[in-house]
């Protein structure tokens, strides 16, 4: 437990490179699922929670979810996690309630292969499920250049969150 957390550190603020291919297909099984080492390789562009400052990081940092609650989330059958994303985005009695609100997935193209993936494949639901008339909310995806699964100051976030607020 006590490297725990410093892994997973490393795991999920990690830049990664996904293959131009994969990118292209936009097929989650190209994505490179390899795990990293630890601790993480030096780099050009070292993982984010690796080189916040400690303190900034604890005072914004919850270790719960990490240390255990995580779990029961990634052992929730697939079956209900995919209930509830259907009826999210794809019931119309729900898509009654508060109609103008959508739903707006943010991801970083250089996030873990999960989060890539995971927005690939909701994006390519929802569009069959569009195409046939079977949307009650709408979805936008939005891909964020140069971005892992943190925010960097760095980027136009900005600009981005005006734009998904505003539309």
């Amino acid at each position: 437990m006590e490297e725990r957390v410093p892994r997973f550190y490393s795991w999920v603020s990690t830049y990664y490179t996904h293959s131009n291919f994969a990118r292209r297909t936009r097929n989650p099984a190209l994505l490179d699922t390899t795990p990293i080492p630890y601790p993480v390789p030096l780099c050009a562009r070292p993982a984010t929670l690796d080189v916040i400052n400690p303190t900034s990081l604890e005072a914004v940092s919850w270790h719960g979810p990490i240390q255990g609650s995580e779990a029961l989330l990634h052992g929730m059958p697939l079956s209900l996690v995919f209930e509830q994303t259907q009826r999210m985005l794809f019931n119309k009695g729900v898509g009654k309630v508060l109609p103008r609100c959508k739903v707006v997935v943010i991801w970083g193209e250089n996030t873990l292969w999960e989060m890539v993936g995971a927005a690939w494949a909701l994006e390519k639901l929802y569009k069959e499920r569009k195409a046939v008339g079977k949307v009650g909310r709408l979805l936008e995806v939005v891909e964020m250049p140069d971005a892992n699964h943190f925010v960097s100051p760095s980027l136009p976030l900005v600009g981005l969150v005006a734009r998904v607020v505003l539309r």
